[in-house]
């Protein structure tokens, strides 16, 4: 994986009950990870986690979003065409 490219990221994350703090029966937690896919520009890499950003801009990037490496089941670079501003707008920043 290479900061500056995009990737589908498939990862496992955790699904939570949403109906706030009850009492359970242990047995019956459900227990399976839910599989996830995320793109977006790879902004940071580390040893344990990959943050990745749907937008950039200059140096700068848009909701950066930490995924951990362990968690990481997939990675598929994409292959952007490049940058291209329709003529129209050329012509209104003349």
């Amino acid at each position: 994986m290479k900061t500056g490219k995009v990737y589908a990221l498939d990862w496992l994350d955790h699904c939570e009950d949403s109906s706030g703090p009850v009492w359970v029966d242990p047995a019956k937690i459900d227990t399976k990870a839910v599989l996830i896919r995320s793109v977006g520009f790879v902004i940071r890499l580390t040893d344990e986690t990959v943050v990745i950003a749907h937008t950039l801009h200059g140096g700068e990037s848009s909701s950066p979003f930490m995924i951990v490496r362990s968690a990481i089941v997939a990675e598929t670079e994409i292959e952007l065409p490049p940058l291209r501003r329709p003529a129209r707008t050329k012509k209104l920043r003349q």
